[in-house]
């Protein structure tokens, strides 16, 4: 008797498990001898996903980009690789329809190192190759880097800057609708000395064909680069009518910046910020006006978070993901969290996949469940213990929604453990679904009855999970 009572506590403690819950996990493998990989982006379909990411083969093959079409539980349905001889692709811009995908890359030349180049690919949503231009020739003075993105008449366009003597140009590059190379135009110049460059990073569209570059401004500083957030709000005639410069101390750095408009027609910055001093990452997060003007800052959102990309769940509500590191930066935890409208966290989870050390996330979907609980999809890369980089996929609800109804209280399942059944009269007109430890659902249905038979179970443990009109419900259960 004693056993048993010190098992029933046990279970009691973490009989409700409010916040994100992990409902399925997996990994996807780009093939057994993959050196480096890096996810690019993460895109629904009418069937599933589309994973896209650089990645090598071996220490001396150049960088490719890899396609993945998965089912809406991670299943592959069918992979495919872009490359070129001689050159390194870096997959840049995705756009993604119900028939068809196109794939933007830049390339890097081998002996020119000139970064500035366009592929496109277009597909089919088999995964068939319709079209493809490969664009080598063009101007090979501009090696910065290059950010796409299409305008109203679906014609692309980037940004590129260029330093000459003590002055850096921002240029904005023309492309048909094809990805071949048109023209290229002086946005603006800025004068920055010999120790000071710049690099764009982002573009975002905004409205009335207005768009927004970010870009880091980078500053020799004591014999360190220090890189400082700067924004340039773009009309539709390209003059600049605003310039933000983000301020950050003199031993910071700015690591990535994310940008993402909501739907109050605001505009939100996040950026990954390294330090000389502790703390050594933190993460930065900031709310604009489309004016540029700035109604809301954190410069310490959380500490040892590098953040990877953000979503808007709800209004006034938005999603994070990214990395979390902890013991000196030798261990990588995947990251997930919601943020509510003033950039405070409200609810967080870190884990890690196994036994491994190097977590990270990537990329985020939103998949509202039908019974209106927020739910999202999630990518990342992880390294397996014999050295093997996989993908990651995983499925992870929010369950907080039951904690904000005061006139509501869950109601624990009995007997527990148990060998036969459980009683679940205070969920009639529910559904359940009951997951094993791999986070396969083994049994699932509507409750009809004040009973539900789980005799036919294996023994062990289960977590069962009760939902109705935006209420959820996760429970531990021990079965006999």
């Amino acid at each position: 008797m004693k056993k048993i009572a010190i098992l029933i506590i046990l279970i009691a403690n973490i009989t409700f498990a409010y916040g994100f819950d992990i409902v399925s996990e997996k990994t996807i493998s780009m093939g057994a001898d993959i050196v480096a990989l890096t996810p690019r982006g993460f895109y629904s379909t009418n069937e599933g996903y589309l994973i896209i990411a650089d990645y090598y083969r071996n220490l001396q093959s150049k960088q490719r980009v890899s396609i993945s079409k998965v089912d809406k539980q991670g299943n592959i349905i069918w992979q495919d690789s872009l490359w070129h001889p001689g050159y390194a692709m870096d997959a840049q811009k995705v756009f993604v329809t119900d028939q068809s995908y196109e794939i933007f890359s830049t390339i890097v030349d081998d002996l020119t190192h000139n970064n500035n180049s366009i592929s496109r690919h277009l597909l089919n949503s088999d995964g068939t190759i319709i079209d493809s231009v490969f664009n080598i020739q063009q101007d090979a003075t501009l090696k910065s880097g290059i950010f796409l993105n299409k305008d109203p008449q679906s014609n692309l366009f980037g940004f590129s800057f260029l330093k000459v003597k003590d002055t850096s140009f921002l240029y904005k590059l023309q492309y048909d609708h094809n990805g071949v190379y048109q023209s290229k135009s002086i946005i603006d110049s800025i004068l920055s000395g010999n120790d000071t460059s710049y690099a764009a990073k982002a573009i975002l569209n905004l409205e009335n064909n207005k768009y927004l570059v970010a870009c880091y401004e980078n500053i020799k500083y004591d014999g360190s680069n220090h890189k400082i957030p700067y924004l340039l709000f773009i009309d539709s005639d390209d003059n600049i009518f605003n310039r933000v410069r983000i301020p950050l101390d003199t031993n910071m750095s700015v690591l990535g910046m994310k940008l993402i408009n909501t739907s109050d027609n605001s505009i939100l910055l996040f950026a990954s910020i390294e330090s000389e001093k502790e703390p050594y990452l933190t993460s930065f997060a900031c709310k604009l006006s489309e004016e540029g003007n700035i109604e809301l800052m954190k410069d310490s959102l959380k500490e040892n978070l590098s953040i990877s990309a953000i979503i808007e769940s709800s209004a006034g509500s938005y999603a994070i993901v990214g990395t979390e590191e902890s013991d000196h930066f030798t261990r990588l935890f995947f990251y997930i969290a919601e943020i509510d409208d003033n950039l405070n966290i409200k609810n967080e989870k870190a884990w890690q996949l196994g036994t491994s050390s190097t977590n990270i996330l990537s990329d985020i979907i939103l998949d509202n469940t039908s019974e209106g609980i927020n739910g999202y999809t999630v990518i990342g890369r992880s390294i397996t213990m014999d050295n093997k980089y996989v993908i990651y996929f995983a499925k992870i609800n929010n369950t907080t929604s039951v904690l904000e109804d005061p006139k509501w209280q869950p109601i624990s399942i009995f007997p527990n453990p148990t060998r036969d059944f459980i009683n679940t009269a205070a969920y009639l007109g529910w559904q359940y679904q009951i997951y094993d430890l791999l986070g396969s659902c083994v049994q699932s249905g509507m409750i009809d009855a004040e009973n539900i038979n789980v005799a036919s179970l294996p023994t062990g443990f289960y977590t069962v999970r009760f939902f109705k009109e935006g209420k959820q419900v996760v429970e531990k259960l021990m079965k006999e």
